[in-house]
């Protein structure tokens, strides 16, 4: 019987997958348990994930386990899952009003704090609620977040009006995380940074399924539609090294496609 362990040394002999890939492969792979046997069961698993709550990129990555597994057991069974979609074609966004209203709502200082350059810096949420004073550099108007998804290092853009909101908030900080309760030795936890967010929405009355993370998909969708930020500058706002990836946020609706045909040279060419 093939055990997790063995899927674990399996993947390791896969030269494109990294080896935290592999070990978050192997441990998925030892949650999901039987739901690995067939496509049908898989696919009821993530119907129910889906339901629950759970986030697109995890569904996404439970699909992308069975995909090893089959390459691992010899199965041909994922094929049935391909044209199987566990999660929505547009991630669910907020508008500039709704972002608004959601950064003005005060529930605590720290997630204040937080919110405010999470939302404005195209940031993950593990990458803000781990931040340390001495990352940021004020000086040039950034900040450089630590243990990264990219690990590449490079800074990230602190707008000045965003810098002079928290500002104040930062100088009265006195432990070693920009980002912690009463400057304790723990950074913010993602766990109340969610609970925050789901009490913001409640006030708000929003209906969509919003989590920390839609915030990084709003800005670059707001940036992106608004027509002055290039693709390319928006991938290296967002730190993305396929284009690929960024070019996930581009609208697909009718509107979008006709203004972009209406600044095309062959829009005003006759023959």
């Amino acid at each position: 019987m093939k055990t997790s362990l063995d899927f674990l040394f399996f993947l390791r002999t896969q030269n494109c997958l990294k080896e935290n890939t592999c070990l978050e492969y192997a441990r998925l792979a030892k949650y999901l348990g039987n739901n690995l046997e067939s496509a049908l069961a898989l696919k009821k698993f993530c119907l129910s994930k889906q339901r629950s709550g759970t986030q697109a990129e995890t569904l996404n990555k439970y699909l992308k386990v069975a995909r090893w597994w089959c390459l691992f057991t010899q199965e041909n069974w994922y094929h049935d899952l391909k044209k199987f979609r566990c999660f929505p074609k547009h991630k669910p966004t907020l508008n500039e009003n709704e972002l608004k209203e959601f950064v003005n709502l005060k529930t605590n200082p720290v997630l204040d704090a937080f919110w405010l350059l999470h939302c404005f810096s195209g940031t993950r949420p593990s990458e803000v609620a781990r931040l340390q004073l001495n990352d940021f550099d004020l000086d040039n108007n950034c900040f450089y977040p630590q243990n990264t998804k990219t690990n590449d290092g490079k800074p990230i853009i602190l707008f000045a009006w965003v810098k002079e909101e928290i500002l104040p908030y930062l100088r009265a900080q006195n432990g070693p995380f920009a980002f912690s309760f009463n400057g304790g030795p723990r950074p913010l936890s993602l766990r109340t940074v969610e609970k925050d967010c789901q009490l913001r929405l409640r006030l708000m009355h929003c209906d969509k399924h919003i989590t920390p993370h839609s915030f990084r998909h709003t800005f670059a969708t707001i940036g992106i539609a608004s027509g002055k930020v290039p693709i390319q500058y928006m991938q290296r706002l967002l730190r993305h090294s396929r284009i690929t990836t960024t070019m996930h946020y581009l609208d697909q609706s009718v509107d979008f496609m006709r203004e972009a045909a209406a600044v095309h040279p062959y829009h005003h060419f006759t023959a």
